[in-house]
C-alpha cells in the first residue's frame, strides 16, 4: 500500500535534486521528512566510514530543475518535472529553509539554492551516484475490538462490504483491511480482535504449590498479571501487525471490563511501539452511523476505570484463592475424598450459592393453600 512520492538524489559530493508528484497528495510535511532523511542517513562514504552530509566538509547544492542534465561516465542522465511550478516552489523553498537549519550545525558547510524553474546544467568529476527513494507510506491504523463478529462487521460497514480478509496466528481472530479517511488524510484500516481478556492475574511461583503455602500468606502474596495460554497466538498477531502502524484505536465494549481489556490491548501493543498513538472508540451499537460518529469524536481509554477492574480482580484472587486452598485441605482432611476435588470459594459465588439455596429452600417448605375464585355468569 506505500507510493512512491518524494525522490531524493544524493551525489558523493553532495548534490542534490527533488521530485514531487502533488497528484499523488505529496504534503509539506513529506517535504519536512525528506529534509530529515537527507541529512541524517550516512550515504556518503568518507575514510573513516560513512557520514551524513551535515558531518562531510563543503558545501550542499541543492538543484531545483525542470530538467536536469549532466554528465556521469560520459552517459547523459535526466529528470523531468511533473509537478505545478507554483506548488513546487512552495515545496522547494520548504526543503531549503529545512536543509540550512539542519546543517547550520557544522558551520563549514554552506547551504546553496539554485532558481526555481530554470533550466540550467551541470557537470561533475564523479564516479558514482546514489539514487535513494525515500518511500511516504500510507498511514496504517491498528483496529481491535472485543469479539471477532464485532471486528468483522465494523470493518464490513466502515468499508462498504469492500474489506479484504486475512489469517492472524489465531484461526478464531482474522484480520480485515480497507482504505478510508481518517484524521483528515487517506490511511489503511486493520481490523483485527482478542477474544474477551487476553491477561490475568496469578501468584508467582513460590505460591503455587498448596503443600508448601500456607492459605494465610495468600491474602498478601505477590501477584503478576500476564498473557493467558489461549491469548498467546492473539498477543503474536497485534505484536506483528502494530510495528506497521502509527495509530491504535480500540474498539472494545464500553464498560468497565470492556475497558480493561483495552487497556490489555494497548500494554501489548506498546511492549513493541512505545510512541503508538491510541485513541478510544466510544459506541453504543454496531452500525454504519454509530461507528462513523466514533471515528469522528475519538477520546482516550479511561484508566482509572480500568484499574477499578484490576484491583476487584486482585481482590477476588487474593481472596478466592486463600478460601478456596483453606476449605478444600480442611475438609480433605475430615471426609477423605479424592485428593483432585476442589473446594472452590469466590466473592461472586458464594452470593449466587446463597440466591439458589434460598429458592430451593422457598420450594421445598412450600405448603399448598386452597386458593377461591369468584365466576359470574349472567
Amino acid at each position: 500500500m506505500s507510493t512512491i512520492r518524494v525522490r531524493c538524489l544524493l551525489q558523493q559530493c553532495t548534490k542534490a535534486t527533488l521530485r514531487l508528484q502533488d497528484e499523488l497528495e505529496v504534503t509539506l510535511d513529506d517535504v519536512d521528512q525528506l529534509a530529515k532523511d537527507s541529512a541524517t542517513v550516512k550515504l556518503c562514504e568518507s575514510d573513516d566510514g560513512l557520514k551524513t552530509i551535515v558531518d562531510l566538509p563543503g558545501d550542499l547544492l541543492i538543484i531545483p530543475q525542470a530538467t536536469l542534465g549532466g554528465r556521469l561516465n560520459a552517459r547523459r542522465f535526466q529528470y523531468h518535472n511533473n509537478i505545478n511550478k507554483d506548488i513546487g516552489l512552495e515545496y522547494y523553498d520548504k526543503l531549503v529553509s529545512n536543509l540550512r537549519e539542519l546543517c547550520s550545525q557544522n558551520k563549514d558547510n554552506v547551504v546553496h539554492a539554485g532558481s526555481y524553474g530554470i533550466r540550467q546544467i551541470y557537470s561533475y568529476d564523479l564516479m558514482r551516484l546514489t539514487s535513494v527513494l525515500f518511500k511516504v507510506v500510507m498511514h496504517r491504523v491498528l483496529n481491535v475490538a472485543e469479539k471477532n463478529d464485532a471486528a468483522k462487521s465494523l470493518a464490513r460497514l466502515l468499508s462498504k462490504n469492500s474489506a479484504s480478509m486475512r489469517e492472524g496466528f489465531s484461526r478464531f481472530n482474522k484480520i480485515y483491511e480497507f482504505n478510508y479517511q481518517l484524521f483528515n488524510q487517506p490511511v489503511q484500516m486493520l481490523f483485527t480482535s482478542v477474544s474477551g481478556h487476553m491477561m490475568n492475574y496469578d501468584f508467582t511461583a513460590a505460591h503455587n504449590s498448596w503443600s508448601n503455602s500456607d492459605p494465610v500468606v495468600l491474602f498478601d502474596a505477590p501477584i503478576q498479571k500476564k498473557i493467558t495460554d489461549r491469548a498467546t497466538d492473539i498477543e503474536k498477531t497485534l505484536k506483528r501487525e502494530v510495528v506497521k502502524c502509527q495509530a491504535l484505536i480500540i474498539w472494545t465494549d464500553c464498560d468497565c471490563e470492556g475497558e480493561n481489556i483495552g487497556f490489555e490491548i494497548i500494554n501489548v501493543c506498546r511492549s513493541v511501539k512505545s510512541n503508538l498513538k491510541i485513541y478510544r472508540a466510544r459506541f453504543s451499537e454496531i452500525t454504519y452511523d454509530s461507528a462513523v460518529r466514533a471515528l469522528s469524536n475519538l477520546t482516550q481509554a479511561d484508566e482509572r476505570v480500568s484499574a477499578a477492574v484490576d484491583v476487584r480482580q486482585e481482590i477476588d484472587l487474593h481472596i478466592g484463592a486463600a478460601f478456596t486452598r483453606f476449605q478444600t485441605l480442611r475438609l480433605q482432611r475430615l471426609f477423605r475424598f479424592d485428593s483432585k476435588q476442589v473446594i472452590s470459594y469466590g466473592s461472586c459465588q458464594f452470593p449466587t450459592l446463597g440466591f439458589i439455596v434460598e429458592r430451593y429452600l422457598q420450594r421445598e417448605n412450600f405448603i399448598r393453600e386452597p386458593f377461591w375464585k369468584i365466576i359470574v355468569e349472567h
